[in-house]
This record gives structure tokens, sequence and C-alpha cells, in this order.
């Protein structure tokens, strides 16, 4: 039996994903910082972005920090690719192109 959600227990789970868009954390630390399992904020994620998506099926980089440690891509299927943080933006382009 699938679990139904309820029109409030959606909208809950909508503002968390998008507090953790917000965020700059990892998906993993922000569950762990709000007590939920990865598996399930990642779940939301993807439905979050399902309901939300418009036209493409990736979000455009415009500006990101390059001294950070690991640039996360989250393809739509769920696979995530980290790549080093001085990785270049055209390599990255070429990696999330359809």
């Amino acid at each position: 039996m699938v679990k139904r959600y309820n029109k409030e227990e959606c909208a809950k789970m909508y503002s968390l994903v998008q507090q953790w868009y917000e965020s700059g954390m990892s998906q993993k630390a922000y569950a762990e910082s709000i007590g939920l399992k990865n598996y399930v904020l990642r779940y939301w994620i993807r439905k979050h972005d399902r309901y939300t998506q418009k036209e493409s099926d990736f979000i455009l980089l415009q500006d990101f920090d390059k001294e950070s440690k690991e640039i996360i891509i989250t393809y739509p299927n769920g696979i995530e690719l980290k790549l080093p943080g001085n990785f270049s933006v055209e390599a990255i382009k070429a990696l999330t192109q359809v």
C-alpha cells in the first residue's frame, strides 16, 4: 500500500526542502541537523523538484564558490556526481548536457 500525504505534510516537507536549498549544506548534513533520515530528505527533494520543474531537467549554474571542497551535481534520476571544488565550469557544462 502506498502512503498518501495530506497537504499539510507536503507543505511542511517542501518547506524543509526549500530551507535545505537556502542552507548551502549537504543533504546528509542538513538531514542530520533536523533529525531526518537522508533518504527521506532525498525523496522529498526529488518530489519537490519534479513538482516545481518546468522546462529543464537541470538548474542553471551561474555562480558558485570555487574554493569549496566539492561540487555535487544531482541528476534527475537521483544519481549524484561529486567533483572537486576547482573543477572547470566548461567541464561541468559538458557533464550536465542532455
